[in-house]
């Protein structure tokens, strides 16, 4: 009895003593494992080149691994199980010890700075199932290791510089466990191998906005878990494969912006019936919009848009009742808007702008409680636009602009919240209420090319804080311009002309600080100024943001002042043609740098052309003709790189042709025509190769014509006319192939026409 007493006595001693040495071991192994993930991290921060927020600070030896930042440990082994150091401003580089946190299941770097490649060490972390990287620098192919991850369900790799994938998807295997990857905002090249079908549990994949070509692989349809599809802004070509609207679990598809072409499958509704989202706009599908997508009862959102979808818009879209987004637009779709549409009352965007539609706006579209944006311009409709638009109280932007809309604009309008209204280039009729102008949350205002008639309403920028563009010309209105309108001190775009207003250009026109471009051509605006200065540019010169000052077509009757050279260094271009404007140019217009056009046409300016002009050296389009300047051409204009149009017609000009003027090789276009120009013509004339338009007629000018004319390969007119051209006309003619006008009439030329003219086949 003692013995076995002793037996079991010596027993629980040894199982005792290897619990304790097995303790200690454990302890001992734990200890080692964690100075292993000690060690990978702070080989990480070693390479952290820059942390501005000091988000690494603890990560010392001085303190457990699981209190730094960023990390968690698991409760039973207190290994690193996650590495979160996103969203921290760390730039720096990936190093292979990483590839030690054996016991890491997920690594997210989202929103850093880091660069550089992957080390293929990483491929040792077998327990990875999350890998988020996004918006960072990273670059290279993407590692084919992270298919060899066996637990990994979820790749980010969202906005880095990654080149190629090839590698990783040819390595995924039919078992792989990825349910999300997303490779988007990457510079991936190539094409969609057809292998990607072996990442059979993928819920999601997002290759969108790359440099992906070529066609989308029909296996594509047999990734039967597949929900969401985003491989928009490629390059990708042929038809959307059929295979894909069998993915019953399909609910989002975008393909929008490549350049696929085809049609859609007249049954791709039916196997998909839980898609909720299809986006294929910018590309080149064409054919009609299958009736089958009344199938799809549970879309929301449907863009066809800037595609060539022709035909009708089927009735059968009038099921598609939880639809919130329908674009349509810029598509070659024909016959009414069917009344179906009405029934989609949950709809909160509406556009089928830039097709063939016509007929009147149906009247269910009135009784859309939720519509925001209701887009219908560039069409054919017609009728009268219904007072029951006011039904639409949630609308903030109104687009039916270039259709054939007849009538009144409808009171109801003053009822909404508008902040876009374009009722522009239409057949509408009667005078612009004051209710549009109550309408205090407006941005855009377009009426113009209608019939409108009367005066504006005295209020007009009186209760419109927001105004930005104001666009009503083309149209018969009447009146001076209300003081109310410089209210509106957001004005960016004010566009009154090819009206009949009248009186003075206000002088407080420079209140609106903020303008950038000021149209009042074709009217009959005048100068508000006592003196015969054109007042109203020097209050202009407050609009420091204007880059556009058109006022041609006015009986302005003034001169221009000196303050003309203080208008917004951003100004672009002054139409100031046909306006009465008298005296000479002022030399401070030579400060305006950025000028682009400058057009003083049919005026009674006088004097030189001011020298200054070689300062506007972005000027490509210089109009002074049809006035009352005297002098030569100054060879400052040959110092003006980018000239493309010179117009000096009908002055009084004398003496020759600048020689350096045949140095601008932009010139396309060059009228002298109607002066007193004397001399030869330079032969450096005949080196402007992309010369559209040569008219010097009716001067002086004296000699033979060179050959060298012939050099004039591009142009299309040509007029020599009523000058003093001596000799014979030379062979080279035939070479102008272009040409569809020339004169050389009224000249003293001899000897017989060249046959080789003959060969000018283009004449007219």
């Amino acid at each position: 009895m003692e013995d076995g007493y002793f037996v079991r006595l010596f027993t629980v001693l040894i199982i005792t003593l290897l619990l304790h040495c097995l303790f200690i071991s454990s302890t001992a192994v734990s200890g080692t494992n964690i100075t292993t993930d000690q060690s990978a991290l702070l080989s990480l921060k070693f390479h952290v080149s820059s942390d501005p927020t000091g988000a690494l600070r603890n990560w010392t030896v001085s303190s457990p691994v699981c209190t730094w930042a960023g990390i968690t440990c698991g409760a039973r082994h207190r290994r690193v199980t996650a590495l979160n150091i996103s969203n921290m401003g760390l730039a720096g580089a990936i190093p292979p010890e990483l590839g030690n946190l054996s016991f890491l299941a997920s690594i997210d770097l989202r929103n850093n700075s880091f660069a550089g490649t992957l080390p293929e060490y990483l491929s040792r972390l077998r327990r990875l199932k999350f890998i988020r990287l996004s918006y960072n620098t990273f670059a290279g192919e993407v590692p084919p290791w992270f298919a060899f991850l066996p637990q990994l369900q979820l790749l980010s790799l969202k906005n880095n510089s990654f080149t190629n994938t090839n590698s990783f998807f040819d390595s995924v295997a039919n078992e792989s466990k990825l349910e999300t990857l997303d490779m988007s905002f990457n510079s991936l090249q190539g094409r969609i191998p057809s292998s990607v079908a072996n990442m059979s549990n993928l819920e999601t994949l997002i290759l969108s906005n790359n440099l992906l070509h070529g066609v989308i692989p029909q296996s594509i349809g047999n990734l039967r878990n597949l929900n969401w599809l985003n491989i928009e802004g490629n390059g990708l070509t042929g038809s959307i494969p059929s295979s894909l609207f069998n993915v019953s679990t399909l609910e989002l598809v975008s393909f929008t912006q490549n350049s696929l072409s085809g049609s859609l499958p007249d049954d791709m509704c039916i196997g998909v019936p839980f898609l909720q989202g299809v986006y294929l706009s910018f590309n080149e599908i064409h054919g009609n919009i299958p009736s089958s997508i009344s199938s799809c009862t549970q879309l929301q959102t449907l863009s066809l848009s800037n595609n060539k979808f022709s035909g009708a818009i089927p009735r059968e879209i009038g099921s598609l009742e939880m639809l919130q987004i329908l674009y349509l637009g810029f598509n070659e779709l024909t016959g009414e808007i069917p009344s179906e549409i009405g029934k989609l009352q949950n709809l909160g965007f509406l556009a089928m702008e830039n097709n063939f539609l016509r007929g009147p706006i149906p009247f269910g579209i009135f009784n859309m409680s939720f519509l925001q944006r209701l887009s219908l311009a560039q069409n054919e409709l017609d009728g009268p636009i219904a007072e029951e638009i006011g039904n639409l109280t949630m609308l903030t932007e109104l687009y039916l602009g270039h259709n054939n809309f007849t009538g009144a604009i409808p009171r109801g309008l003053g009822k909404l919240a508008l902040e876009a209204l374009d009722l522009g280039t239409n057949r509408l009729t009667g005078n612009i209420h004051s209710d549009i102008f109550n309408i205090s949350t407006l941005i855009l205002i377009s009426l113009t090319s209608n019939s409108f008639s009367g005066k504006l309403p005295a209020n007009v920028g009186e209760f419109l804080p927001n105004l930005a563009q104001l666009f009503i010309g083309q149209n018969n209105l009447e009146g001076v311009l209300p003081s109310s309108i410089l209210n509106s001190s957001q004005l960016m775009v004010l566009d009154l002309s090819g009206n009949n207003f009248n009186g003075p250009i206000p002088n407080s026109i420079g209140n609106l600080q903020l303008l950038q471009v000021l149209n009042l051509e074709t009217n009959s605006f005048t100068s508000e100024s006592a003196s015969s200065d054109l007042s109203f540019i020097a209050s202009l010169t407050n609009s420091r943001y204007l880059t556009e000052l058109a006022v041609s077509y006015n009986p302005l009757n003034g001169v221009l002042p000196s303050s003309v050279g203080n208008l917004s260094s951003s100004l672009q271009t002054i139409y100031a043609s046909d306006c009465k404007i008298k005296g000479g140019i002022p030399v401070e217009i030579g400060n305006l740098s950025g000028l682009v056009s400058l057009y003083f046409y049919g005026n009674d300016l006088t004097g030189f052309i001011p020298t200054p002009l070689h300062d506007l050296q972005s000027l490509q389009r210089l109009s002074l003709g049809n006035n009352r300047l005297i002098g030569s051409i100054p060879n400052d204009l040959c110092t003006l790189n980018n000239l493309g149009a010179l117009y000096l017609n009908e002055n009084q000009l004398t003496g020759q042709i600048p020689e350096c003027l045949g140095n601008v090789s932009t010139l396309r276009s060059i009228h002298l025509y109607s002066n007193n120009l004397s001399s030869v013509i330079p032969n450096s004339i005949w080196n402007l190769q992309d010369l559209l338009e040569l008219d010097i007629s009716s001067n002086s000018f004296t000699g033979s014509l060179s050959p060298q004319i012939g050099n004039l390969k591009a142009a299309t007119f040509i007029d020599l006319s009523m000058n003093r051209f001596s000799n014979g006309i030379p062979t080279t003619f035939g070479g102008l192939q272009k040409v569809t006008n020339l004169s050389l009439a009224y000249n003293n030329f001899q000897g017989p026409i060249p046959d080789s003219m003959g060969t000018m086949l283009s004449l007219v």
